[in-house]
């Protein structure tokens, strides 16, 4: 919202320092010492109190952008009449279980692994048991496979079979209900009615007095001073914080129509037939886990092998040593374990059987309003607005010395402010936007001002300042959207409290 006036600024500085410099020196009314300090920067505070604004929305205008409710019309009576079939479908399953059956691929899985503390392993193919009449801990005579198979001449180790096959059954029951209603509409009468109402109410509307406080730079020029009398000329510039002067918003009108034609006779039929199918699905699958145990002390398998092909022999089944049979000892420690998988086939089947459910059947009959249309709008506003406020001031300040470190001073001049109010105005209809409008409205005012300030000078090169002004006359910007319309007063008086560098 801030509109740009440096160069204003610097046309009214250059202005103000052509008529009070000459040559770069003071005017001479009456010569200055030397020793005095001819200019004066200065930064500070301005606040300006009581700005008065008064808004209010036009209802007519924002109705107008919005638009009334429209008369309802429900049509003829034969159009309630006829027949509506309408067709709807479910269906739900639920969850039978899960049986399983035989050996698990889990199962085999555990139970082919090296285990702490477990002396005997059993397998498809074979056995081992750690007890043996030797008693050698990790060490055993006393192991057994059927086939010479077991023993691999290339990995140099021997494989015990762990075979699995597992059946699962998983049963779901599938219901499928079909519904269908038939609607026979017929008019029972063909009354009409309708009504229609409208509320406008006044725009809404707001006031309120806020203040403005901003910062500000000023510059003075010694051009007069005698032992007790001074006179220095000033020129400012003060940029104030942007005010929110005003929000407004309310319910411009509200219009609600309807109408109706004749009473409506329903009579409603209602088919449901549900089907059930159970279904049953098998899945097996089957496979195995060989345990290797490493063996490079067996490097030949006649050194293994037993007269039926076999290996191993060591009380075989629990029986003693069969003669010619071998008694190699088998190390089974963890580190010669290893577990290979060995997939096999899985199948799957599905067996079905569907049930079908008799039909049943359910009528009513109900009465209602036949055709009716019913309209309703309401229209709302809502506006804010927004002040921007800069000035520029020229002016003199006769003083007087009460002390060498005291001026009381008299300050008169002119202020020209540049004012500028934006609004932010929505018009909706039940609730939403239907049109909505930023707008701004500015302008220059000159008004003249005439106060008094204190200054203290703590030293010869600072100055602290505070005063008050009043200005005259009375100033206000107008402003007007299109919808919203109104005022905001300028200041009628302001203080001010400054740091200033005398050089």
């Amino acid at each position: 919202m801030k509109t740009n006036i440096q160069t204003a600024l610097a046309i009214l500085v250059a202005s103000w320092a052509g008529c009070v410099l000459a040559d770069g020196e003071p005017t001479e009314l009456v010569p200055l010492a030397s020793a005095d300090a001819g200019w004066r920067v200065s930064v500070g505070v301005r606040a300006a109190p009581k700005l008065k604004t008064k808004a209010t929305a036009g209802a007519t205008a924002a109705l107008a952008k919005a638009g009334r409710v429209k008369a309802a019309s429900a049509g003829g009576p034969s159009a309630a009449g006829g027949t509506v079939t309408e067709t709807s479908e479910s269906t739900t399953t639920e969850d039978g279980g899960t049986e399983t059956s035989g050996t698990t691929k889990d199962e085999a899985k555990a139970a082919s692994g090296y285990k702490d503390g477990v002396t005997r392993y059993d397998f498809d193919n074979g056995y081992i048991d750690l007890e043996d009449a030797a008693g050698q801990p990790g060490q055993t005579t006393n192991w057994h496979f059927d086939d010479a198979g077991a023993f691999d001449a290339t990995g140099l180790s021997v494989s015990g079979t762990k075979n699995y096959e597992e059946t699962k059954k998983t049963k779901t029951r599938t219901r499928k209900t079909k519904t269908t209603k038939t609607k026979e509409t017929t008019v029972a009468d063909s009354a009409a009615r309708s009504s229609f109402r409208e509320t406008f109410a006044d725009g809404p509307a707001d006031s309120g007095s806020e203040h403005a406080e901003g910062l500000e730079i000023q510059i003075g020029r010694l051009v007069y001073e005698n032992e007790s009398f001074g006179v220095e000329a000033n020129a400012g510039y003060t940029l104030y914080k942007d005010v929110d002067c005003f929000s407004a918003g309310g319910r411009v009108y509200t219009g609600r129509a309807s109408a109706s034609r004749g009473s409506v006779e329903t009579k409603t039929t209602t088919t449901t037939q549900t089907d059930v199918t159970e279904t049953t699905t098998t899945t097996t699958e089957s496979g195995s886990f060989a345990t290797v145990l490493s063996q490079p002390e067996f490097t030949d398998l006649d050194d293994i092998r037993n007269p039926d092909g076999s290996i191993g022999g060591a009380s075989y089944d629990g029986q003693p040593v069969q003669t010619g049979w071998t008694t190699a000892i088998l190390t089974v420690t963890p580190d010669r374990f290893s577990v290979v998988a060995n997939p096999g086939a899985s199948s799957t089947s599905t067996e079905s059987a569907t049930t079908e459910g008799t039909p049943e059947t359910a009528t009513s009959t109900s009465r209602s309003p036949g055709a009716s249309v019913s309209r309703s709008r309401a229209v709302d506003v809502r506006s804010t607005g927004e002040l921007s406020l800069q000035e520029l001031r020229l002016g003199a300040s006769p003083f007087w010395k009460a002390a060498d470190w005291l001026r009381v001073k008299a300050d008169l001049g002119l202020v020209g402010s540049h004012a500028e109010v934006e609004t932010h105005t929505t018009v909706l209809a039940d609730g939403s936007a239907v049109w909505s409008k930023r707008h701004s409205d500015d302008e220059w005012n000159l008004q003249g001002y005439a106060g008094l300030s204190v200054a203290v000078l703590p030293t010869d090169g600072l100055e602290l300042a505070a005063g008050a002004e009043a200005r005259f006359p009375k100033r206000k910007i107008r402003f007007d959207d299109g919808i919203v319309s109104g005022s905001t007063e300028l200041p009628s008086w302001d203080a001010f409290v400054s740091v200033g560098i005398r050089f």
